[in-house]
């Protein structure tokens, strides 16, 4: 079972956001990420890359603990064990 995407749910739920509106903040900030992509992430079909995932975390403006949380499970599902 991977663990991005109930994470990502998770931190989407406790900003107050959605994929349509962190996409647009993204693309305010200039970084191109869909709406589909952002998608894809948040349903495990794709994992995320790494720095897609920091600019997620940027634009979101979490802190250490959000972005730790994020960043373990983003890691296992790619099948690194830490």
């Amino acid at each position: 079972m991977r663990q991005f995407p109930l994470a990502f749910q998770k931190i989407l739920v406790l900003k107050q956001t959605n994929y349509t509106h962190l996409a647009k903040a993204m693309e305010r900030r200039g970084y191109k990420l869909t709406k589909q992509f952002l998608c894809q992430i948040g349903t495990g079909s794709r994992s995320v890359p790494s720095l897609q995932l920091q600019r997620i975390c940027e634009t979101l403006r979490l802190n250490e603990e959000e972005r730790r949380v994020l960043n373990l499970a983003a890691c296992r599902d790619n099948g690194f064990y830490v």
